[in-house]
């Protein structure tokens, strides 16, 4: 008895719907949970303004991602599986979700207004040590940063340094993300590092006396 011709084709499609199945299959899990994670990441960049002075909040992420894994739970046991199994994938998923959103908020969000922060410091550090030199040159601080020779005036969210003279004592400042000064005085500020973008930048007499968490700044003397 003659065997009918196989068609290689038909097989070959076959083959390939078979493995697109099973890739399917394997990767729905992670894309359901990566999708509202990719829309939460666009809601977020939609939220930064301009200037970053927006700060997202990184309880609202956590808070996100128990009540996911609730749903998660409560789909494994509409689909009656077991209680236990259901309660582990809800434990996991909110896990996993909660501490990616907020390594995502705190390092991918974070990074452009932390950048503007940090050479924001690096400007004003050598705006400080400009005045510094023309102080021992002179003897006197310089009426302005101009008179020291001060190339950029500017922070890096584009407001102007704030300068000022008290004796022989100057103050220099930036007024940070969101250009609202937390106190009208220059000399005014009790010596610590800050924790928000928002947060004044000030140097008096070549020493931060405000800067951004860490290590203190070198000195401009």
């Amino acid at each position: 008895m003659l065997r009918p011709p196989v068609d290689i084709g038909r097989l070959s499609r076959i083959a390939r719907s078979r493995a697109v199945n099973r890739f399917l299959r394997v990767a729905r899990v992670p894309a359901a949970l990566m999708l509202p994670w990719a829309v939460s990441y666009v809601l977020v960049l939609l939220t930064q303004d301009a200037d970053d002075c927006t700060e997202f909040p990184l309880w609202i992420g956590t808070v996100a991602a128990v009540l996911y894994g609730l749903v998660a739970g409560g789909f494994l046991l509409a689909r009656k599986r077991p209680a236990m199994t259901a309660l582990l994938v809800t434990v996991i998923t909110a896990a996993v979700l909660a501490l990616s959103w907020n390594a995502l908020v705190a390092n991918l969000i974070g990074a452009i207004p932390r950048g503007k922060q940090m050479r924001t410091v690096v400007d004003l550090g050598s705006a400080s040590r400009r005045v510094e030199q023309f102080l021992r040159e002179k003897g006197r601080p310089p009426a302005s940063l101009s008179e020291a020779g001060v190339v950029r005036l500017k922070d890096h969210w584009g407001r102007e340094f704030e300068y000022a003279v008290r004796g022989d004592s100057y103050a220099l400042r930036s007024a940070a993300a969101c250009g609202n000064v937390e106190r009208d005085d220059l000399f005014g500020y009790s010596t610590g590092w800050t924790t928000r973008y928002s947060d004044d930048i000030v140097i008096v007499d070549g020493e931060f006396v405000a800067w951004p968490v860490g290590r203190q700044p070198a000195t401009a003397r």
